[in-house]
């Protein structure tokens, strides 16, 4: 990250987030993205997320199909 560099906060949630979270980590910090919470495999869990961070998150960055829970 460089200095001076405005730092977004973000939930990134995502059932295949490890894999992706590993591959653009260091893209991610260069650009001053600090990811909060990661990884979700059901409504319930980002629901967690989101009120577990909701006072810190800028961007909530989710995968666009959520498992319901059965």
């Amino acid at each position: 990250m460089k200095t001076g560099q405005t730092v977004f906060n973000i939930i990134w949630l995502d059932d295949e987030i490890d894999s992706l979270y590993r591959k653009h980590k260091g893209e991610l910090l260069d650009e001053g993205i600090n990811v909060l919470g990661k990884g979700a495999q059901n409504v319930e869990e980002f629901e967690f997320q989101i009120q577990k961070f909701r006072n810190v998150v800028d961007a909530v960055v989710t995968d666009a199909n959520f498992n319901l829970k059965d």
